[in-house]
């Protein structure tokens, strides 16, 4: 009976990088020598993953629904740009200087010119002893940390990045999962709980002919952890205020730590939850979607949800997207085809299509549920004010009305959004769906037509 309750993607985290000892250094450097001039030229060409582009460094991101995401590197100070949604979006992440505020010191971007180092993917920016660097984390193919490096005990316990960009974007913060979440299936990684995920405020699925929003979110922010020479580590503390995320790194591990240090964040592109929770065979679940006036109408082509091969996926299962109402009755044609998960198939996206469109009309609330015939994992962040429709005895091969189930608030968002047309020419916007006056606007968790 897997269901939970929470309070809560380009994706933001926070990353630890792994440390290089002397050993592996000298072994390095032994190997660069063998290959000889040309070699050593060859093989920093395979390593260097960037393109040069004049002003900055250029890098495309594999995303998980690709519209032109990409990353820049900024050549003149230390500086990266997250930029996805064909253009329509760009969020910067800034390092400062490290400084104490108790001496009157002035946030101060590092404005040093980037230096890779041979057969390295890191752009670093020394500002005396401190270096901040940018660099694609490892076995990852939309991540990066970027990380301070700190030579001696600093002056502060506090490293800062200033965001740019984010106006239109809220960063939830994911807490720790209570006794109750847990004991119903749900699991967040370490590094998620303290982490922030990061949503457009005003764009969510997708218009067919449009930029796909998927779920609206866009990155990620991870729990990031801090490192001494000797190996030793400790979690830090993100916090996210008028637009400046900082980390937190506990004093009694700087006053003791063995230096140099490494502050380790991690940033990357993804519209997919952090956390993870399931439903079992005939479990019904889904969101609320709030619908305002006319008839303007709005067809539901499909509902597609992110699943993987979780703890309670078995084999091989099939899951239906269903639209329900507001008295949680099965809209006319809102039982989706059957579409199967396989193992090999995970963890991906899947989609339930209407053979005939379901249509969202004025005046009504809406939910779009996923039903499974066996266990399924779906992904998921906690997001505060969405309702969760929930009934844990349906029925796969004929779904019924769930009306007998739970209605419950919820402070969590999974995985999935809806494909959908409408007669209205601007395509929709975000997490509130509004058509009026031929505006149209969906958003997370509320679909309003006016």
């Amino acid at each position: 009976m897997a269901r939970y309750r929470t309070t809560s993607y380009v994706e933001f985290g926070f990353n630890l990088k792994e440390k290089m000892n002397a050993k592996k250094a000298i072994a390095t450097i032994g190997a660069t020598l063998a290959l000889g001039t040309g070699g050593v030229a060859v093989a920093d060409n395979q390593v260097n993953p960037y393109k040069d582009k004049g002003t900055h460094f250029d890098l495309a991101l594999i995303s998980d629904i690709p519209q032109k995401e990409r990353v820049e590197v900024h050549k003149d100070k230390a500086q990266m740009d997250i930029i996805g949604w064909n253009d329509e979006y760009k969020i910067s992440i800034i390092p400062q200087v490290p400084a104490s505020k108790a001496f009157g010191a002035v946030r101060r971007d590092f404005i040093k010119s980037a230096s890779r180092p041979f057969l390295s993917k890191r752009m670093e920016y020394k500002n005396g002893d401190t270096t901040a660097f940018i660099e694609p984390k490892e076995g990852t193919e939309n991540e990066f940390d970027i990380d301070f490096t700190v030579d001696k005990k600093p002056e502060t316990n506090v490293f800062e990045y200033k965001l740019e960009g984010v106006e239109d974007f809220d960063f939830f913060y994911q807490p720790a999962l209570t006794s109750e979440e847990i004991s119903k299936g749900a699991k967040r990684p370490d590094n998620v709980v303290g982490s922030y995920a990061v949503y457009s405020k005003t764009k969510a699925n997708h218009r067919i002919g449009s930029t796909n929003y998927a779920t609206g979110k866009v990155a990620h922010i991870y729990r990031p952890k801090a490192i001494d020479a000797n190996g030793d580590e400790t979690w830090g503390e993100l916090n996210i205020q008028n637009n400046i995320l900082s980390v937190t790194i506990p004093q009694f591990f700087l006053d003791n730590a063995t230096y140099p240090i490494t502050v380790d964040p991690t940033f990357g592109n993804t519209s997919i939850g952090a956390s993870s929770g399931n439903d079992g065979a005939n479990e019904m679940e889904g969101i609320k979607v709030d619908a305002g006036v006319p008839s303007n109408a709005i067809s539901v082509q499909s509902i597609t949800v992110y699943f993987f091969d979780g703890p309670i996926f078995n084999v091989s299962a099939n899951f239906k997207g269903v639209m329900t109402d507001s008295a949680r009755t099965i809209l006319t044609n809102g039982v989706g085809a059957s579409s199967a998960l396989s193992a090999a198939s995970l963890p991906g996206w899947k989609t339930s299509s209407f053979s005939i469109s379901p249509t969202l009309t004025g005046g009504d609330v809406y939910y779009h549920d996923l039903i499974g015939d066996s266990g399924v994992d779906w992904k998921y962040d906690s997001v505060s004010g969405y309702t969760n429709n929930y009934d844990g005895s349906n029925n796969f091969t004929t779904p019924t009305n769930p009306s007998d189930g739970s209605l419950t608030a919820s402070d969590f968002i999974q995985s999935n959004y809806i494909t959908y047309t409408t007669s209205v020419a601007t395509p929709l916007a975000g997490a509130r769906l509004i058509i009026n006056q031929g505006q149209t606007i969906i958003s997370r968790g509320q679909l309003i037509i006016q």
